[in-house]
């Protein structure tokens, strides 16, 4: 039996570039390094990325009581408060379309990618054990931060979801990775409506590796987001944004760049039968060291080009669920839609979204 068609009906997309769609489809085709400081908001904590390399970009005018009430926030790490800013908008999103019975949030099930959660907290949890605190004193309310499944534990506990919770940590490539997670779940019964997508907050720990590490080209500001979009099977939305026709991950253990192009090339042959009928391509490792890597494996493919990491930077593991975000905002409609990603793992990842008729 054929597994049945999966439809996104709505996106919700927290980024440097503003916490709309609306903001990132205008931030598109814009470097976000081109900027002026002014233009991106204030960074929290502006003092500990003074000596890091490069710029980073925060949320603009981030706070979560523009979310959610106050009372129950103050021990949430950033990652987590993004994660939880996006689900509740993508609830009044949703809401404002349809009626959605209270019944139904219940059922909703969560996928969420990430790196390894909150490399923040866990580096503070860790210095305050060794620095002489004792595993004995720390403060209760923040250990759940350095857990990796917190940020999806939170955005349940928060809405009330009863369903299906899932962690998916797959570094660059980890909103795919959920993307086809959540995609088994339902076609296996398990739910009716999974929310999915991917977080990464700014954080110092995470700038200086990623600077350290030379994955990134220089000019890429360090960046963070958050999003989440709404998968149900065909049919149960009156207005779906687009239809998911395939999704496929794969793993390639020969770091070598011809082995990785190589490897993408097939995930991308697999979910895209007819590369020449393909409008858009988001590609995920633009300003990256694989670019040249991905670009071979995507010379057959038309469509016109989407650089997602130059306009709201590196997002990290939240970088996949922004290039989902930016198709839906950017793809018209109708539209073959191509996205792809590679990891420093070895892991490699391809997904295919038509777009609705508007």
């Amino acid at each position: 039996m054929a597994a049945p068609e999966m439809q996104i009906s709505e996106c919700a997309v927290l980024t440097a570039a503003g916490n709309s769609m609306d903001t990132l489809t205008e931030a598109i085709g814009r470097p976000l390094g081109s900027r002026a400081p002014l233009e991106l908001g204030a960074i929290p904590d502006p003092e500990v990325y003074e000596e890091v390399p490069g710029r980073v970009a925060a949320v603009p005018d981030f706070r979560i009581e523009d979310y959610v009430p106050r009372r129950g926030t103050r021990s949430l790490d950033r990652m987590t408060r993004l994660g939880i800013a996006a689900s509740v908008l993508l609830r009044r999103q949703m809401e404002e379309r349809r009626d959605i019975t209270a019944d139904s949030w219940h059922e909703t099930g969560i996928s969420l990618g990430t790196s390894a959660g909150s490399l923040r907290s866990n580096v503070d949890l860790t210095l305050d054990v060794i620095r002489g605190h004792g595993a004995d004193l720390i403060n209760p309310k923040v250990f759940p931060n350095s857990t990796m499944n917190c940020c999806a534990s939170q955005v349940a506990i928060w809405n009330d979801f009863h369903g299906p919770n899932a962690t998916v940590a797959n570094g660059t490539i980890s909103a795919l990775s959920a993307l086809r997670y959540a995609s088994r779940l339902m076609s296996l019964g398990h739910c009716s409506r999974m929310l999915v997508g991917s977080v990464e907050e700014l954080s110092p720990q995470r700038a200086w590796g990623t600077r350290l590490s030379g994955r990134i080209d220089s000019e890429v500001v360090i960046g963070e987001s958050a999003t989440l979009f709404s998968l149900e099977p065909a049919g149960a939305s009156p207005s779906p944004v687009a239809t998911v026709t395939g999704c496929e991950v794969a793993f390639c253990p020969i770091s070598a760049d011809g082995a990785r192009s190589e490897a993408l090339r097939r995930v991308v042959d697999r979910v895209c039968s007819q590369p020449e009928d393909v409008d858009l391509v988001v590609p995920g490792a633009t300003g990256t060291v694989w670019q040249f890597s991905e670009e071979r494996s995507l010379e057959h493919v038309t469509g016109r080009r989407l650089d997602v990491r130059r306009s709201v930077g590196d997002c990290g593991a939240g970088t996949s669920g922004v290039q989902v975000a930016a198709a839906l905002g950017c793809a018209g409609p109708g539209d073959h839609v191509l996205l792809t990603s590679m990891d420093e793992s070895g892991v490699v990842a391809a997904a295919m979204l038509q777009m609705c008729p508007s």
